[in-house]
């Protein structure tokens, strides 16, 4: 056995009770390069091939995920997204697709989450019904409704007859010091790059207008979804407060000025250590060169050597 002498945790930062210990990275300055990115696995899942180190720590998965569910929740309340009403009492926003889809979570060297993405994968038995954007769309007016239920579920059959994943993208939030450079566009391209490493996808999801993410999104590659060659018009949505827009994307169809980059993330993401909930480990001192000791599980770790 190999001993990693003295690996302390500091439990303070994941005092959930409060939103006091998850802070937005601009009140306390770091540097970008040293931030440390990590994926959390849904339950039961497979990583593909060409991902990082992976090893089932239930306890680190569970911190990670409360963490970045109170960061969430901090940035979509100062961002007007939501209202405070809507957090939980520990102040964490919770998605209920949240357990089943894949979170990539960048950290700050002081142990903070300063970003999360989502990516809900569905697999070819899925119909709207079971997609995280139904719970927007079917509140809008007919015949809006309709059509976007149509269209989206004809993105859907498409997927099936390619053989292809189908995605959902959501849950984006990012401190104000990562939401104009490289760790933005890397946040967008891991849903492509997640795809890409499992076959492919087709995605539907909602944009908001607000910060011009849609323009962003369409700069990379997605593109307004259509009915017939008619375009799904924005929407206003009352529950976010803001206009939105639906779009789609294929993971085979992003923008060529964005190509290289995607092959940056894909070799990222084969550095990217995972942190499943359920399967048995095989890696674990790999893993935990570069995972944050604030979220490890216990003061003393054992590594098989």
């Amino acid at each position: 056995m190999l001993m990693l002498d003295r690996l302390r945790v500091d439990f303070s930062i994941m005092n959930l009770s409060s939103t006091d210990h998850v802070e937005v990275a601009a009140e306390h300055p770091v540097t970008t390069g040293v931030d440390s990115w990590v994926l959390l696995a849904p339950e039961g899942a497979e990583p593909p091939p060409g991902l990082g180190p992976a090893c089932t720590l239930p306890a680190a998965h569970g911190n990670l995920l409360s963490a970045l569910q109170a960061f969430r929740g901090k940035v979509y309340v100062e961002d007007g997204a939501v209202k405070a009403h809507e957090l939980t009492p520990s102040g964490r926003h919770v998605c209920r697709f949240d357990d089943r889809a894949w979170h990539l979570v960048c950290i700050a060297p002081d142990g903070q989450v300063v970003g999360c993405k989502r990516m809900l994968i569905h697999g070819h038995k899925a119909n709207f019904d079971d997609l995280a954007v139904r719970d927007s769309v079917i509140k809008q007016p007919k015949p809006w409704r309709d059509r976007a239920i149509e269209a989206i579920s004809m993105e859907m059959e498409l997927a099936r007859r390619e053989g292809r994943m189908f995605i959902e993208a959501g849950g984006w939030a990012l401190a104000e010091r990562l939401r104009y450079g490289s760790p933005a566009l890397r946040t967008t391209l891991t849903a492509y790059a997640l795809a890409e490493l499992s076959g492919g996808c087709r995605s539907v999801g909602m944009a908001t207008r607000r910060h011009c993410s849609n323009v962003i999104l369409k700069r990379i590659g997605g593109k307004s979804l259509e009915l017939n060659g008619e375009v799904i018009e924005p929407y206003f949505d009352n529950h976010y407060g803001c206009e939105m827009e639906l779009l789609r994307f294929d993971s085979q169809q992003v923008n060529p000025r964005y190509m290289a980059k995607l092959r940056d993330v894909m070799r990222q993401l084969g550095e990217t250590p995972v942190l499943l909930n359920t399967r048995a480990n095989k890696d674990w001192a790999s893993v935990f060169q570069f995972m944050p000791s604030s979220f490890l599980p216990g003061p003393v770790l054992e590594f098989a050597h």
